[in-house]
């Protein structure tokens, strides 16, 4: 990824619009074609300083989820129960058992038991 200070519009995608006056991210290769194009320059440090400053801030999140995370996401989906990539385990988990023990009340069975 490479910074590039928007000159012209730039329309990323079908829905994505860049206007002018503004530092953004730019792979590579769309920043090099852009800036042979005359629609981007390199930002000054003070443009990048700001584009940074504003940024929100944004913990690094390891990319792999762990086997418990995965086998908690894919029960909740089972059963129907909704959450965010940001819901923790422990409230992922507090639903999941909210959600098995509705619908142990609703058939008449406990969460785990197949016997009838």
């Amino acid at each position: 990824m490479k910074l590039g200070y928007t000159i012209h519009e730039v329309q990323k995608g079908k829905d994505t619009i860049i206007a002018p006056g503004r530092v953004h991210p730019f792979d590579d290769q769309e920043h090099d074609d852009l800036a042979r194009l005359g629609a981007i320059r390199e930002p000054s440090r003070d443009e990048i300083a700001l584009y940074e400053a504003l940024l929100p801030a944004v913990e690094e999140e390891d990319p792999k989820k762990s086997p418990e995370r995965e086998q908690l996401e894919a029960k909740a989906t089972e059963l129907g129960v909704k959450f965010q990539a940001n819901t923790g385990d422990a409230a992922l988990l507090k639903r999941i058992e909210e959600a098995e023990a509705k619908k142990a009340a609703t058939t008449g069975t406990n969460p785990g038991d197949d016997t009838l």
